[in-house]
Order: C-alpha cells, then structure tokens, then sequence
C-alpha cells in the first residue's frame, strides 16, 4: 500500500471495524445498565460466588470496558483474570469465547501477535465443538490481522478458509463479509479485475438484505477501488455513501473511517485544507474510540497533509507518532510510508542529508522485512556515539582549562591534535581517492561498451510467452508480424520517436490500427512497455549524436530537445538507466581513445 504514486491505498479500511461483528454465538450476555463495573465488583468481593460465576461476572466487566467504553487495555485485564479462573473451572465454551474476545483487543490495540495467537487457540476449540460459525469468525480475524500486517497472502489463505467455512450455512451477511475481504486483499494486491468481481457479488447479495453496516462497508470497497484507478470523483460519491450509511446507524468507526477516507479523495484532489478538516475529525473520533490502528493511520495523514501544506514542525511531530505506533505494531508499510513523508519533507527544507537518510529507511521497509535487531543495533550505536560525543565534550573543556596555565602542553597538545587531524585528513582524501578513480573506471568502461554498441547498434526484440493480460486479444500472427515489422519502419526508418509528442495514440493513428494492439506488440514482441520502448531509440541516437560531436555543437539541453525529450532532467534520467553514466561523462570520454 502507497501514498499516491508510492503509497497507500486507504490503509484505513472499515475491515478491521469488523472485529466487532465477529463475536462468538456463545459470548455472555450483555451487563444490564443497572449493572455497571463498580456494582459487579462490589458483588464479586463481598458475595460467595463458585468460580463458574466469578468468570461469568468478570466476562461480563471486561466486555463492558471492551464494547461500552472501549478500554481494551482494561478489558485485557479482565478477560485474563476470567481465563485463568477458566483453567479452573474447564469450561470449553467459555474458553473460547474469552480466547476470541482476547483476540480483537489485542488487534484493535495494535498487538498482533498476541491477537493472532488468541485466535489460532480459539480455531481449534471450534473444531473440536464443531461450531462453523465460531471457526468462520476465527479465520476471519486471523485474515484482519495478517492484513494490518502487510501479509496479504497470508491474509488471503485465511479469508478463503473462511469463505469455504460459509458454503455449508445459510448466512447471508458473513457471505458478504467472505466477498469483502477476499475483494480487499485483491484490491491490496492492485488486481482490480477480481476484486471489483467480489464487490459487485457482496452488494448483489444486500441489495436484498438492506443491511445498512454492510452497505457502508461494500461502498467503502468500491470507493477504494474507483480510487486506485484514479476515479476520484466516483470515490467521492462512494465514500459520502459510506459516511451516509455510517451516520444512520450511528456507527462510529464507520464514520471515522469514512471521513478519513473523503479527506484523502481531496488530498489527490489537492485540496489540501479541505482534506485536513476531515483527517482531523476522524482523528477525533478514532482517540474516542481508542482505535489504535485507525489512530495510526490518521496521524500517518495528518503528517502527509501538513507537509503539503509546508507546516514541517506538524508535519513531524505526527511523523515521530507514527513510527513509535508502526514499529509497536511492526508495519512495514506505515513504516515505508513514513519515512517517504520525511524525506520529502526534509527535501523541501533543503537538508539533503537527512532527506536521504530518511530516503533509504524508506527503501529498506519497503523491499525487506523489517529487522528488529538492526534497529536496535542502529539505536544502540547511536546512543554510544551520544555519550562519546559528551565525553569528548567534557574532555576538551577539562584540556582548555588546564591549558590556560600549562603553555607547554598546550602546544604539545595543538601539535598532536593537528597531526592527528591532517592523518584523518590524509586518509579520507586517499579513500574518497581510491573510490573515484573507481568509479571513473567503471563509468569509462561503460563509455567503452557504449561506444562498441555503436559500431553495431540494434534495438532488442525481445519476445515473451508471459503477457497474461492479452491472452483474448483478436491479433493473429500474420497481423502481430505485420504491425511489428510496421512499428520498426515508424523507429528506424522514419525515427518518429524524435517528435517529443509522440504517443502510443499517435502511433496507433499512423499505422491505421487501435492503442491496445500497438500496446500489445510492444510488450509481446520488443519485451518492454511503449515509453521504455520510445526512451531507448532516443537515447541511442543521443549517443550517436554525443560520439559524433567533436566540435561541441550541441549542448545537453539541445540534444535533449534534439531527440525527442520535454526536459533536460528527464533525458539525463533517462540516458543514465540506458547507458549507466550521465551524458556529459559520456560526451567527454567518447572520444578519448579509451
């Protein structure tokens, strides 16, 4: 999941809102009004209760810190005092309603594994009570977990087990519940085409039951979808459908999550201080609720937001909120995330440093898992680093002093200090040496490559079995020959790649034919999409320009614009994946006699 071109896709989905609805058929009875927590305790103390009752009453008080006042860290504390009189008393029913309402405490909190080891124990005692609906609700939150997670696959193989789970009751609503979270890990997984299969199942199915819960939560789906696509307006609509069913039924966490939502549709939208009266509401809502996940993510907004808006102060004093949340939880993609949001912000505040410091922790979540233990290795240097700078510190006030009275030593010292300093000096300067004559090798050896791949230059057609997304397409292969022996005339020949306005559309028109088969062609035939396709012939005649310019004819800017590029940044970007070095490198070694 991204922040837009990098990020998330509302990571704040009303899915993990359905723990509530997953509670076991045998869950005690819902506390009286009359009787509150103090009266039950009161009761507990004084009255002479079996232990099967003392359990019964402290369930009942942690189920009302948990669903009345949502105090889950206070229902955590009940529940286990309930589940070790359980050892007790052996009631397996009991046990298992106690394991599974662990269970979603600890998720909402954000304690994954504890949550996915609750659930894990209360799968099993379903199993051997044969109760479905019970094992239903437990693969259902195991998936929830492993979604927060960042484990979507993990999450699918348990939202499926669910699903099947479902195939022997009559239960409409877990039926759509089983099509919403198969459909949200797809959507998770950007396959588009089957997740929007799942959504438009599960609102088929409540067009007939007119569950209002249900419709804000399929809308939200759908929404996402729409938004991942880019249709935001459609978001939009979806989202205020969400918020409207949300609001009728008074359900909070619905309605939190729906404004969070709606203020990210006007984030992409760029309406940044609309966006940010709904991010803080939410944010409201989700601390009355004590979400800890839905917290998490408003904040992860909020930071984004103020960025944006150049409130940097903001912008990282949430940042710094979200990565205590996100490494207690260990999301990694919050955590990717986050870091993006502060290397954009340092970038924009011109500490480059820090801008790529931040850049590659966000590389390092974003492509491995998260190491724990490097982190605190990371931490602990740090800290020892800390302590030797204060130590230093205090050291070099102690000499200064000392020094005032001891001329001698003073010189002595500035001596020592100087030889020590230029030997630092000296040995930086021959590293930093050793590494550019390096890489001036390497960067010359790919001009001489390069300049090889001249004398025999030949675009790659690359052809592959493995383009699944155009398996139906009505091309044969006379006429896949045909176009692609009519696109070689386009490059080679005609070298329509130099207009700058050149577009898959334009070649399409030119060659009298549609954009999916010219799309196709390219992908199927030369290995790669249209604008790596395009970039590669004009970075191949920039080269050719390059080598042939002895006279400094040309500038950067002018072969840029020369073959085909909008922007001397986008071509030097480009001419480095081609060939590996700059331009200018490769202009002035060309003809060297390397």
């Amino acid at each position: 999941m991204s922040i837009t071109s990098f990020a998330i896709l509302d990571l704040k989905t009303l899915v993990l809102l359905a723990f509530c609805f997953f509670q076991s058929n045998f869950c005690a009875a819902e506390i009286p009004s009359s009787r509150q927590p103090d009266s039950l305790l009161t009761a507990l103390e004084k009255g002479n209760h079996d232990l099967k009752s003392k359990e019964r009453i402290l369930t009942r008080i942690a189920k009302y810190y948990s669903d009345s006042l949502q105090d889950r860290q206070t229902a955590l504390l009940f529940f286990a005092k309930a589940l070790n009189i359980n050892k007790l008393t052996k009631d397996t029913e009991a046990k298992g309603d106690l394991l599974n309402s662990l269970g979603i405490c600890y998720g909402i909190i954000g304690n994954n594994d504890s949550a996915i080891i609750c659930f894990e124990k209360y799968g099993k005692i379903c199993i051997k009570l044969n109760d479905s609906i019970g094992l239903y609700d437990a693969y259902q939150n195991m998936g929830l977990v492993y979604e927060f997670s960042g484990k979507y696959e993990k999450a699918l193989e348990y939202y499926i087990k669910s699903s099947k789970v479902t195939d022997s009751q009559n239960d409409t609503i877990r039926k759509i519940v089983s099509y919403l979270s198969i459909g949200g890990i797809y959507r998770s997984m950007q396959k588009n085409d089957k997740a929007k299969g799942y959504f438009e199942k599960a609102l088929e199915l409540n067009n007939l039951k007119q569950d209002k819960m249900m419709f804000a939560r399929i809308y939200n789906q759908i929404a996402m979808l729409h938004k991942s696509n880019g249709n935001l307006d459609s978001a939009l609509y979806c989202y205020e459908k969400t918020l409207e069913n949300s609001r009728q039924i008074e359900w909070k966490k619905g309605i939190a999550t729906a404004l969070s939502n709606i203020g990210n549709v006007y984030k992409e939208k760029e309406q940044y201080e609309e966006a940010l009266k709904y991010h803080l509401e939410s944010l409201n809502l989700e601390e009355e609720l004590s979400h800890y996940y839905g917290i998490m993510i408003s904040k992860l907004d909020l930071a984004e937001l103020y960025n944006h808006l150049g409130n940097y102060e903001k912008t990282e004093m949430f940042a710094n909120e979200v990565i205590d949340m996100a490494t207690s939880a260990n999301n990694l993609d919050v955590l990717s995330n986050i870091y993006l949001i502060l290397h954009k912000t340092e970038k924009n505040k011109g500490d480059y440093k820090k801008a790529m410091d931040y850049f590659e922790k966000y590389s390092n979540f974003k492509d491995s898992l998260y190491d724990e233990e490097t982190t605190a290795r990371i931490a602990e240097i740090e800290t020892k680093y800390q302590v030797e700078k204060r130590d230093n510190e205090i050291k070099f006030l102690n000499i200064q002093r000392q020094l005032d009275n001891e001329k001698i030593d003073k010189q002595d010292l500035f001596i020592k200090m100087l030889t020590i300093i230029l030997l630092v000096v000296g040995i930086m300067s021959i590293i930093l040496g050793i590494l550019y004559f390096q890489k001036r090798k390497a960067w010359l050896n790919l001009v001489k490559i390069n300049k090889e791949a001249l004398e025999n230059e030949d675009c790659p057609k690359l052809e592959s079995e493995d383009f699944q997304k155009y398996k139906g397409s009505n091309l044969d292969e006379d006429k896949i020959h045909s176009l692609k022996n009519e696109i070689l005339v386009l490059m080679e020949e005609e070298k329509f790649y130099l207009n700058k306005n050149f577009s898959i559309e334009e070649m399409a028109r030119v060659l009298e034919t549609n954009r999916q088969y010219v799309s196709q062609i390219i992908n199927e035939k030369f290995g790669k999409n249209f604008n790596n396709f395009i970039n590669e012939y004009r970075i191949k005649e920039a080269r050719r320009l390059l080598a042939n310019d002895t006279k400094n004819i040309y500038t950067i800017e002018g072969i840029a614009q020369e073959v085909g590029f909008n922007s001397r940044t986008s071509f030097i970007s480009a001419f480095k994946k081609y060939t590996g070095v700059t331009p200018s490198f490769f202009k002035r070694n060309i003809n060297s006699g390397i």
